[in-house]
């Protein structure tokens, strides 16, 4: 009784209310992400959500409950991307509002339809109900995955993420991926609206009875799987150099001696790898031979040091063309491998539709920077394969190796000075570890200052530094396990999953309205 009163005072309440409550509901929601990681949060919002739509009188109203709704998770689960403005506010205070507001409320438009698509469905039924909490949570997923494709893509704090504070949890994707977790997190998340049916007050139960399953699962995977190393050892460097000073020509020597200083500190084993993070010098590495060989003198005979650089190439009419590349350096101060980011931050390393918005990226030199030929492996002679990854590049699931040539191991190479002491640092961490496990590759990361890191193939944190700590990490490097079923099959399990809730979900509506007609 005390629910069917909820409801009712809650549909009593003018529009704006109502959506005022959802876009709190969703801010709310924020805190089951990292690093809060509060995950029972989402057990509150997304019945909130449901209500809201269940009460909604028609589509419109449904689309700006789902809008809203997510507009709030968006603002506060992204605003560090605005930090990253104020490292040169002068000259991009007028982003600050469109980065702050704008772009959530662009991504917020998949779950307004998202909420449409539920209210419709649901119109004879209602969304209280088993139909609806698997209906709603499935669109949430389907809105997750819209944006991680659609328009270059972001999939940042996917549902699945709330889960990083148990490793346990997070082993599942090894088997269905992120999306797979979020797909389940959605909808175990929606199931105590059906706490409002006759009958089906068992249901929350299941969905809590699922997740256990799915625990256990990952704490037997744990146990049978210990961590093993191998005899190649990795040094990892984090020089926490300030982002206002990182690209300052009257720096950029001092930066580079610390580069030099950090990697050449005495250790008890001689590493193989050396790895620097992105863009580590502000010297152009593959073009400056001299500056090559300055740091290769420093380092032991046959280590390879992996450094992030901005790298200039030339089209056919003799104009340069930037790359953010990661070139492997030997200890002759060779080029021993070369990679180009492929995937570009829109705005931060080029401008879309460049011919009618003429403004400058925020990150490198203000050019564009030219998109590489893709993800690949690099192969170092007597040394283990590695995956580069630049920055964000390791944020999107099933799409960080060569599926042809599978590496021994990922390294992650980012700079997140650009986002200060907000959650942006540990949120990008929280993800990067997560694609270790589902491909089952260790994965060695070095930021520039954030949180550097070994981390196994079942995501086991080795050894990371803290944010804005100037710290080396020397560690052997972990062995990569037997290919994941997810590394094999990427998001055949969750597809299915999903084909068959869409199925369901055609079937209920075509008998609707059958009944309907009748």
């Amino acid at each position: 009784m005390l629910l069917i009163s909820m409801i009712e005072k809650l549909s009593k309440l003018s529009l704006w209310k109502r959506l005022a409550l959802a876009f709190a509901a969703g801010s709310l929601m924020v805190l089951s992400m990292p690093p809060f990681n509060l995950f029972p949060i989402l057990w509150i919002c997304f019945p909130i959500f449901i209500i809201l739509l269940e009460i909604a009188k028609n589509l419109k109203q449904a689309f700006f409950t789902g809008w809203f709704f997510a507009l709030g998770f968006f603002i506060f689960g992204l605003f560090w991307i605005s930090a990253a403005l104020f490292v040169d506010i002068e000259k991009f205070w007028w982003a600050v509002p469109l980065s702050l507001t704008g772009l959530p409320a662009f991504f917020a438009v998949y779950y307004g339809f998202a909420g449409v698509i539920a209210k419709d469905i649901a119109k004879h039924k209602g969304l209280l109900n088993l139909q609806g909490a698997l209906l709603v949570g499935a669109l949430w997923c389907l809105g997750d995955i819209a944006r991680s494709y659609l328009f270059t893509g972001f999939s940042w704090n996917l549902l699945g993420y709330t889960w990083s504070v148990s490793l346990s949890m997070l082993q599942i994707t090894s088997v269905i991926g992120i999306y797979g977790l979020t797909l389940i997190t959605g909808i175990s998340a929606s199931l105590p609206v059906c706490l409002f049916s006759k009958n089906k007050k068992t249901i929350p139960l299941i969905g809590i009875a699922v997740l256990v399953v799915l625990a256990v699962y990952g704490v037997l995977r744990l146990e049978n799987n210990k961590s093993e190393e191998s005899s190649i050892f990795v040094r990892v460097v984090q020089p926490n150099i300030k982002q206002t000073l990182k690209w300052d020509k009257n720096e950029s020597e001092r930066n580079f001696q610390t580069l030099i200083e950090l990697s050449a500190m005495d250790s008890e084993k001689k590493p193989d790898y050396i790895i620097l993070p992105e863009t580590a010098s502000a010297f152009y590495l593959v073009q400056n031979p001299m500056k090559r060989l300055e740091l290769a003198q420093y380092i032991p005979f046959e280590t390879v040091i992996v450094a992030g650089t901005v790298r200039i190439g030339w089209d056919e009419n003799h104009k340069a063309k930037f790359y953010n590349s990661i070139a492997a350096i030997d200890s002759k101060g060779y080029i021993q491998g070369l990679y180009d980011k492929s995937h570009l931050v829109p705005f931060g390393e080029y401008i879309p539709y460049r011919k009618y918005l003429p403004l400058q990226t925020i990150a490198g030199t203000g050019e564009d920077f030219t998109k590489g030929s893709g993800i690949k492996t690099l192969e170092i002679t007597s040394l283990p394969s590695f995956s580069p990854l630049i920055c964000y590049e390791a944020i999107f699931p099933g799409r960080v190796t060569d599926p042809e040539n599978r590496p021994d191991f990922l390294i992650n190479a980012t700079n997140d000075a650009w986002y200060g002491r907000t959650t942006g640092p540990y949120q990008h961490f929280a993800i990067v570890r997560v694609r270790a496990i589902e491909e089952g590759l260790p994965l060695v990361r070095a930021a520039n200052t954030g949180i550097s890191a070994v981390i196994d193939g079942y995501g086991r944190i080795i050894e990371k530094t803290n944010i804005f700590e100037k710290a080396v990490i020397d560690r052997p490097l972990p062995l990569k396990t037997e290919s994941t079923f997810f590394a094999r099959q990427h998001n055949l399990v969750f597809v299915m999953i999903l084909i068959i809730i869409s199925f369901i979900a055609i079937m209920v509506k075509i008998k609707n309205c059958n009944k309907k007609i009748k």
